[in-house]
């Protein structure tokens, strides 16, 4: 069942406030009823790029009130965002290993060599040590 082979997931902790939306193309979650009541499904057109119709995702927040976004997402998808500009902030964490693995994942889905003069300038607005891994939480200047 799938709630229980991934129950150790944040996505099944128990919300009293909060809920959980999950973007995806159409007829692609099968098993709905199988995910916490907390959790939502939102299926939308995706383009001829197999990319999110983002206008499309604009107005379904909007119908459901969400105005501003917490979004965890892969490399592919948070590198989408950034090129559309959706995304005013950032939320990083570095983390006290390192990993010398080629599988190692990106957090984002690079297509182009930027100069780092060309670079996008962040403001950082906050920052913590956690342990030995260190949080910091950017604004993004211009895009």
């Amino acid at each position: 069942m799938l709630q229980e082979a991934n129950s150790q997931h944040p996505i099944f902790y128990n919300r009293n406030e909060t809920k959980v939306y999950i973007v995806t193309a159409p007829g692609t979650m099968h098993a709905k009823n199988l995910l916490p009541a907390n959790t939502e499904i939102i299926e939308l057109p995706f383009n001829n790029n197999n990319e999110i119709d983002l206008e499309a995702l604009s107005k379904a927040l909007l119908e459901k009130g969400l105005y501003c976004l917490l979004i965890e997402a892969g490399a592919t998808f948070n590198s989408f965002l950034l090129a559309n500009k959706w995304v005013d902030e950032i939320d990083y964490f570095i983390g006290s290993k390192i990993l010398l693995d080629n599988n190692a994942k990106a957090g984002f889905n690079l297509t182009s060599n930027t100069p780092l003069q060309n670079g996008t300038p962040l403001t950082l607005l906050a920052s913590k040590t956690l342990g030995n891994d260190i949080y910091l939480h950017y604004a993004i200047d211009a895009l």
